[in-house]
């Protein structure tokens, strides 16, 4: 990190963006494929936030069984295809879940019928075309993340960047990152999502973090006291906008 005496002038800074600005418009002259933000794949989600923003998380938030994990499982497969690499740090499913996930939507065959071996041949032969078709996915990896810290995750995906092309990081999900001693667990969110924010910035990658909703708050009794509740809600959303840009709440019907 560079001191207050090392740090660019202004004018430096605007000499740089001229050239970030140039470097991008022949890269477009020559055909390759740049980005200004990574495409989701999910159309409307596009046309709202045009896509993952680069060089500052996004924020994924949702209820248990929302669907985080297969809406970012989408966005992986979508930008493997287009030959990015995708690093996913998992503190809850492991690859193999990823995995059933992956094939069930490509291969349309219920997870149910996955994970309890309910598969007669015409559902074997969709899964195996499902993997024949899968070559891309050789960009992504999932690694189980559950002893890892926010820099723990940084470290891990640096070791890797070159190899797989990393241009998404995706974090599964915030509020089970280990670490912050004694601090009060808000606190060490915050410190995760600026540790999180400054390798987007500095690695100019995007970063995608999901983030717990607790379904239990809209089941409690109207007569128990709420504002313990409301205050870790009212700091989390802060410490989220204030390192992020932004926040996506996904919702199923059941939610």
């Amino acid at each position: 990190m560079k001191s207050i005496s090392e740090s660019k002038t202004f004018r430096e800074s605007l000499r740089d963006e001229i050239r970030h600005i140039y470097d991008y418009l022949s890269a477009q002259e020559r055909g390759e494929s740049v980005y200004k933000v990574f495409p989701t794949g999910i159309w409307s989600l596009d046309e709202l936030i045009g896509g993952i923003p680069i060089g500052v998380p996004t924020v994924l938030a949702g209820r248990p069984g929302a669907g985080k994990s297969s809406v970012c499982l989408n966005i992986a497969a979508h930008l493997t295809r287009k030959g990015l690499g995708v690093h996913v740090f998992s503190y809850e499913d492991g690859a193999r879940s990823f995995a059933q996930r992956y094939l069930a939507r490509e291969a349309r065959v219920s997870i149910e019928d996955i994970v309890l071996g309910y598969i007669d041949i015409d559902k074997q032969r969709r899964l195996i075309e499902a993997e024949k078709r899968s070559s891309s996915m050789s960009r992504m990896v999932v690694e189980q993340a559950h002893s890892l810290t926010a820099e723990g995750v940084c470290s891990a995906y640096r070791a890797k960047k070159k190899t797989l092309n990393t241009k998404l990081l995706i974090v599964d999900y915030l509020q089970l990152i280990p670490g912050g001693g004694n601090k009060p667990r808000h606190e060490h969110l915050a410190d995760c999502m600026q540790t999180f924010a400054a390798l987007a910035a500095r690695e100019q990658i995007g970063v995608l973090i999901l983030s717990q909703l607790n379904r239990d708050l809209a089941k409690r009794d109207e007569a128990e006291p709420r504002l313990p509740i409301y205050v870790a809600v009212v700091r989390l959303s802060r410490l989220l906008s204030c390192a992020c840009a932004c926040i996506i709440e996904i919702r199923n019907q059941r939610n």
